[in-house]
């Protein structure tokens, strides 16, 4: 008889503990979804259409070994690696840019009407061009004139921005050229959307090769009182595309998708499959800023 009431006991005992941590866990569980939903991401911006850019081209790649790592788009500035994605109004930082002041700024003298793509050949730019066109940028609405290709020994893929000096003469402002020839770069494509009721922007994309084929981009803008710049970057958008929509405002923006983001740690694919990490950007107050960071079912064509 005193054995069983020993048991009863040590059972009742038991019991008693598997009750509270139970209800430990319970409340855990219950902490975890709260602080979860008070600090989820900004809501998308308001439903768009998309809408074409107007320049866009490409050069392909060449064979060679691939170069897995971040190293090969640059490093980028708020959302950049170990932090926790960009602050919706932040300005996008140009921190990372892929084009730069050459070394040693080329100068050519155009021919009556500006600066044509059939003169800036490899004895020229260095390059045997694949690809070129002419824009005026925001915010000053002065030309400028691009042209991407290969060099012709080392294969490296390059873009160079050409802009006016005045008494008819243009210079190479910025120019980028595979940090590994061939091993690097995938592709580089250029494209001129109507961002800005001063002009256009130039968007200069550089896709690696590798795992993720991340792409890098470059916003250019022209200035009144100085040579092209580079505004804005962004980076490490895993298998990464870049659009030009239209809001319902009848606002230009940009809107990047990434299967994952390297940068802010994402898993691939996003926090569920199908869904892809989605940042809207757009010109507020003279500045390209977030407008969105968020996540987002996969897009159409």
């Amino acid at each position: 008889m005193h054995r069983r009431d020993l048991g009863i006991g040590a059972a009742v005992v038991v019991a008693a503990v598997l009750m509270v941590t139970a209800g430990f866990e319970i409340g855990s569980r219950a902490r975890a979804r709260q602080s979860a939903s008070s600090s989820g991401a900004p809501a998308a911006a308001p439903a768009s259409t998309v809408a074409g850019t107007d320049a866009t081209s490409g050069t392909d790649a060449g064979s060679g070994a691939p170069v897995p790592g971040r190293s090969t788009t640059g490093t980028g500035g708020p959302g950049g690696p170990g932090s926790a994605g960009p602050t919706v109004g932040a300005p996008v930082p140009a921190s990372g840019r892929l084009l730069a002041a050459p070394p040693v700024r080329a100068r050519v003298v155009a021919r009556s009407g500006g600066l044509a793509c059939a003169q800036l050949q490899v004895r020229v730019t260095g390059l045997v061009p694949t690809a070129c066109g002419r824009a005026s940028l925001a915010p000053s609405g002065r030309p400028v004139v691009w042209v991407s290709g290969r060099a012709p020994g080392s294969r490296a893929l390059g873009l160079q921005v050409w802009s006016p000096t005045g008494s008819g003469t243009w210079e190479r402002s910025l120019a980028a050229t595979e940090p590994r020839a061939g091993r690097t770069w995938a592709a580089i494509r250029v494209a001129t959307p109507a961002l800005s009721a001063g002009g256009r922007t130039l968007l200069a994309q550089f896709r690696s090769q590798g795992p993720g084929a991340l792409l890098a981009y470059d916003l250019v803008g022209f200035p009144g009182g100085g040579p092209p710049a580079v505004v804005a970057h962004r980076d490490h958008l895993a298998h990464g595309t870049v659009r030009v929509t239209v809001t319902a405002t009848g606002t230009a923006v940009l809107d990047d998708y990434a299967a994952r983001s390297e940068a802010v740690g994402e898993p691939p694919g996003g926090a569920a499959s199908g869904r892809l990490v989605h940042t809207r950007i757009g010109l507020v107050a003279g500045a390209f800023r977030y407008l969105a960071h968020d996540r987002v079912s996969t897009p159409g064509p």
